[in-house]
């Protein structure tokens, strides 16, 4: 095997999990029924989708350096940025409304 393979197999894990992770977060958040703090749920939901998105970005990036620079994997990173800038957006839209 080469060396290679093995770090975006690693890669690719911990993409895995940080999704999966932040996938139960978000969905557990929206799910429950409000409590005395309405709002609170949706804000967690909103801060655990950030952190899943943000702890991916590096992990992207990573990968699309150790696949040797490939044509597909810039244009995901490019569109995975472009989806971090709007979440940014979004976020600062919300917390200022």
């Amino acid at each position: 095997m080469d060396n290679r393979h093995d770090a975006k197999r690693v890669i690719v894990a911990f993409l895995i999990i940080i999704v999966a992770l932040g996938s139960i977060a978000v969905i557990t958040c929206l799910a429950n029924p409000p409590g005395q703090f309405p709002s609170l749920l949706n804000g967690l939901a909103v801060i655990a989708l950030g952190l899943t998105c943000l702890l991916c970005y590096p992990l992207v990036f990573a990968y699309w350096i150790v696949s040797g620079r490939t044509t597909g994997m810039r244009d995901l990173l490019i569109l995975h940025s472009v989806v971090v800038a709007a979440f940014i957006g979004w976020y600062v839209a919300i917390l200022f409304d």
